[in-house]
């Protein structure tokens, strides 16, 4: 299994250029305005897109037909992309809080909580396309991954603008805290589920 990781960082180093650009500009982007909450959040969404798109070279070279000649089982493949996953969202993860420090825009506990917030995000998303890549696709797949991108867009616009004092909730440092410790344990639950789902799909997948 260490041997298909290592053939999905090499695929993705073809886009290595881009993703580095990408994160200088986002750094570039925190330390001039001091805040890197959203440079963070759009790491970490960028980190969970990326086993889709490691999904999506296997699709086009057709590699699971070849890689399943081999003494690779099916179980294998599924939990490569999972690790893989996780590999990408822990380097977000460092990198995000390192800048955060640096640019000194959140204290450690506050950084340490949009991040576990944003680890959250993306971990589902991983959870969510995933399972549909190996069941639909990887085409098909984007087009969910542009709903699951909105809805949570929509959800916060339409809470603001329905009522602005959020229902007299009133959100406390602790609150956010306690927030994070459960929903951290939650989201990899569902991670979990995922990978399981992902391995019946692709079990009873034919090539």
């Amino acid at each position: 299994m260490k041997g298909l990781i290592i053939k999905d960082l090499l695929n993705l180093r073809r886009q290595g250029g881009i993703i580095l650009l990408l994160i200088i500009l986002y750094m570039a982007m925190g330390f001039l305005g001091g805040n890197i909450a959203m440079v963070a959040g759009m790491m970490m969404i960028l980190a969970g897109m990326l086993p889709l798109t490691a999904l999506s070279y296997d699709e086009r070279a057709k590699w699971d037909k070849y890689a399943l000649t081999m003494p690779v089982t099916r179980r294998e493949m599924v939990t490569s992309k999972y690790v893989l996953g996780m590999i990408l969202v822990g380097c977000a993860f460092v990198i995000s809080l390192l800048a955060a420090l640096a640019v000194r825009s959140l204290s450690l506990q506050e950084g340490l909580i949009t991040l576990a917030f944003l680890f959250i995000i993306s971990t589902v998303f991983i959870s969510i396309l995933l399972p549909a890549g190996f069941k639909l696709g990887v085409e098909k797949s984007r087009y969910l991954m542009m709903i699951v991108l909105m809805v949570p867009v929509l959800v916060i616009i339409t809470f603001a603008n329905i009522n602005p004092v959020g229902f007299g909730i009133r959100i406390t440092e602790q609150s956010l805290t306690t927030g994070a410790g459960i929903g951290v344990p939650l989201a990899i639950i569902f991670y979990a589920i995922s990978y399981l789902v992902s391995v019946r799909v692709y079990e009873n997948k034919e090539f």
